[in-house]
């Protein structure tokens, strides 16, 4: 870290050193390690911004997640599309704050619909109009800034039978 470009330069290449005289391996050559400064890296599918303070997904997820969604707000999916949907909202909304309680529905369905058809994923369902809601919520919100505020929350209990 350092207030100016060459000063970050300076601790990537002081950390370098110090990492490659304690043993470790650091790949200068390949895609691997990002050794010139940044404020914001993508890395796992999920944008790191320093200067905002701030976890993002990269435009081509959000696309990505908006083209998938897509069809079945119109149309019949499969079971497999379906659970396929669920995986990639899955890895979206754990990024994205309290985003994942709306996939329970999905999970739902699913499971139902896999129950009914006997372990089929390549039948169809429709998706009821309340999944459809959760779905466009998720269309509305899945651009913002994440995670971008600490929370933190304590829950206490009296486990006692007296009260």
């Amino acid at each position: 870290m350092g207030r100016t470009l060459a000063e970050c330069s300076l601790t990537v290449r002081e950390l370098c050193t110090l990492l490659s005289s304690r043993g470790f391996t650091i790949n200068t050559g390949s895609t691997k390690s990002i050794l010139a400064p940044s404020q914001s890296v993508v890395s796992l599918g999920i944008r790191f911004n320093t200067s905002t303070l701030t976890f993002e997904l990269p435009e081509d997820n959000e696309t990505e997640i908006l083209r998938r969604i897509a069809p079945c707000v119109r149309r019949r999916i499969s079971i497999r599309e379906l659970a396929s949907l669920i995986g990639l909202l899955n890895f979206a909304f754990q990024t994205l704050v309290y985003c994942r309680v709306y996939l329970k529905n999905l999970e739902r369905l699913k499971h139902q619909a896999l129950l009914s058809h006997d372990g089929n994923f390549d039948a169809k369902v429709f998706l009821p109009h309340d999944l459809l809601r959760d779905l466009d919520w998720g269309n509305l919100h899945i651009t913002a800034p994440i995670r971008s505020a600490p929370f933190c929350l304590g829950i206490f209990s009296d486990a006692s039978v007296s009260g």
